[in-house]
């Protein structure tokens, strides 16, 4: 079972209607630009970077679900329709299995976005990253690269995150 939350949002902001529960055995894609801070080719994995919210993931890092054009966009067709022309033309796609989100209890939310099938990591949100912590307790920058850095050591293992296609060096 997934952790699929329904989220308060602006009027405007709604899911798209009917859009089925995500699975466990769905893949979840997130463009990358190529620099050396994001994909180690010698190594073939990527860096934690890649699941640091960026100022855009206000309430969650943003991916979107894989089809084949079916609605949900293939990994081409995202990396196509990246708004940074670097992303478009030099970029990488990164596909990460549900059920590896899962077992380490993140919570996928399904969200209006550019493209059909897009949803967030409500746990991995730019508000968060950036709050400093109260009284010792962890800043919320800390907490949410621990949390990377447990999803970056998966991808060593190809049946929980492929990188596609592979970035140009």
């Amino acid at each position: 079972m997934v952790f699929v939350m329904e989220l308060d949002l602006s009027p405007g902001d709604e899911p798209p209607p009917n859009e089925p529960s995500v699975k466990e055995t769905e893949f979840l894609l997130r463009h990358f630009p190529n620099e050396p801070g994001e994909y180690d080719e010698k190594k073939k994995f990527i860096r934690m970077s890649v699941f640091l919210p960026r100022s855009h993931d206000k309430k969650g890092l943003s991916l979107n679900r894989e089809g084949n054009n079916d609605p949900f966009p293939t990994a081409v067709a995202l990396l196509a329709s990246a708004r940074n022309e670097k992303i478009r033309e030099f970029g990488g796609v990164l596909a990460v299995l549900v059920l590896a989100l899962q077992n380490h209890s993140l919570t996928i939310a399904i969200t209006k976005g550019d493209l059909p099938g897009h949803v967030e990591i409500l746990q991995l949100n730019r508000e968060d990253y950036d709050r400093k912590g109260q009284g010792g307790s962890p800043s919320g920058k800390q907490k949410i690269k621990e949390i990377a850095d447990k999803l970056v050591r998966l991808s060593s293992d190809q049946l929980l995150i492929r990188i596609i296609p592979k970035p140009k060096t």
